[in-house]
C-alpha cells in the first residue's frame, strides 16, 4: 500500500496524551512462578482486545518473559479469553510448539486480565491494540 491511505497516525505526544515511560521492570517479580527462569529484564504490555488477535498478541509478549495486561471493555470478554489462552498454551506445550524458555505455567503467570485501562496503562513499556 502506498502512502494515504487511511486516517493519518498522529504522535500521542503531540497530541497532549500521556505517554508511558520505557522503564524496564523484571519480567516475573521475585517469589512468582517462574522467576528463577527469568533471564532478563522485560517489561509490562497491555493488550486493548481480548478477542483472537489480542490472545495471540498476550501470548507472543508472555513467550518472551513479559508481564501482559490484557484489557477489553467486555469484562465476560477477558475472562473467556484468558481461559482460551490457558487452554491454547496448554496444547501447544502437549505438542512441543509452545514458544520461549518458559512453561505454559509460567507463561500464564504472566497473563492477567484488567478491568481498568488507565491503571493498566501506568507502566505499560508497550501498548499493542488489537
Amino acid at each position: 500500500m502506498g502512502e494515504g491511505h487511511g486516517p493519518p497516525r498522529r504522535n500521542p505526544a503531540q497530541s497532549g496524551a500521556r505517554v508511558p515511560s520505557l522503564q524496564h521492570v523484571p519480567a516475573v517479580l521475585p517469589g512468582q512462578p517462574g522467576a528463577s527462569m527469568a533471564t532478563s529484564a522485560a517489561g509490562q504490555v497491555l493488550i486493548v482486545g481480548s478477542g483472537l488477535i489480542g490472545r495471540s498478541w498476550a501470548m507472543l509478549f508472555a513467550s518472551g518473559g513479559f508481564r501482559v495486561k490484557l484489557y477489553d471493555i467486555e469484562r465476560q470478554q477477558v475472562t473467556n479469553a484468558l481461559e482460551n489462552i490457558r487452554k491454547d498454551m496448554k496444547l501447544l506445550e502437549q505438542s512441543g510448539s509452545l514458544k520461549g524458555s518458559l512453561s505454559a505455567e509460567q507463561q500464564l503467570s504472566l497473563i492477567s486480565g484488567c478491568s481498568n485501562i488507565q491503571e493498566a496503562a501506568e507502566g505499560a513499556m508497550h501498548i499493542q491494540v488489537s
